[in-house]
Formats: C-alpha cells, structure tokens, sequence
C-alpha cells in the first residue's frame, strides 16, 4: 500500500475525555500523510467502511465497551486491512490476545 495514495478510516475510542484531543491529533496527522482519511465512531464503522472502501482501518483504543468486538473480525473476514492502537497495552493485553 502506498501511504500517499491511502484512503484511511479511522476509529475513534469512544471515550469523552483525554481521548478527543489524541484523536484529533491523529486525524490531523493522517491528514498530512495520506489521500484521504475519514474519522467515524465505533458505530458507523460498517456502513463508512462500506461506502468508503478504505486501504486501511486504524481503530483507536477499540475495548471501549460501545464498541462492538465482532466488528474487527469481521471486517477483516470481508477483506479490509485493519490495526488496533492498544494505547494502554501491556495492561489490557490479556483482554485483547483474541483481536
């Protein structure tokens, strides 16, 4: 995948504080490196990935507890590129060796 021609989607945490501010970031960041990118919340993912058809996904945080744990895998069952930024890991990553 060539980064400058990327599409992106990326998911935020879903979490209200000190989250906004690094998904901004983020957002902000992709924005300068790639195509195109796209920030959704966890329960638009789905449908924007399908109506977007993105290279990649990039889900922030992802153990929030709106976020839906089946979306991941399928996902990747239906052929997109995905990648999780555990930010608190190794703490949670008990929780997460299934993703």
């Amino acid at each position: 995948m060539n980064l400058l021609n990327a599409n992106v989607l990326f998911v935020q945490s879903g979490i209200p504080f000190y989250y906004p501010s690094i998904e901004m970031s983020i957002y902000n960041a992709l924005q300068k490196v790639v195509q195109a990118v796209t920030m959704v919340s966890s329960k638009e993912v789905i449908k924007t990935a399908i109506k977007t058809k993105p290279d990649f996904i990039l889900v922030l945080h992802g153990l929030h507890p709106d976020f839906n744990h089946d979306v991941i895998p399928m996902l990747k069952h239906y052929g997109y590129k995905t990648g999780i930024w555990l930010t608190d890991d190794p703490y949670y990553s008990d929780l997460t060796q299934h993703i």
